[in-house]
């Protein structure tokens, strides 16, 4: 969400509670099959995972502003967080 807002990019959040033992309720796994969150949808897409959504957003928009130059040890200090 704040990579969308950063982006200046607009998103609807649909929230989902998870089951008394804590289990994906049919209505997200109906979004995803495995009941996954964070998830997002775009133009058909279904992506999961935190870090892929971000790799995702920031190559669909063409932002490398929260991403440190490539080829320094910053960069893949940032690589190692998302992971």
């Amino acid at each position: 969400m704040w990579l969308l807002a950063d982006l200046g990019q607009p998103c609807d959040r649909i929230d989902y509670d998870r089951t008394v033992s804590f289990r994906a309720p049919d209505a997200l796994k109906r979004v995803h099959p495995l009941g996954k969150s964070p998830v997002i949808e775009d133009e058909g897409e279904i992506i999961a995972e935190s870090a892929t959504i971000l790799r995702y957003l920031a190559s669909k928009y063409g932002d490398d502003s929260h991403t440190p130059p490539q080829d320094t040890p910053a960069y893949w200090q940032h690589e190692a967080l998302l992971d």
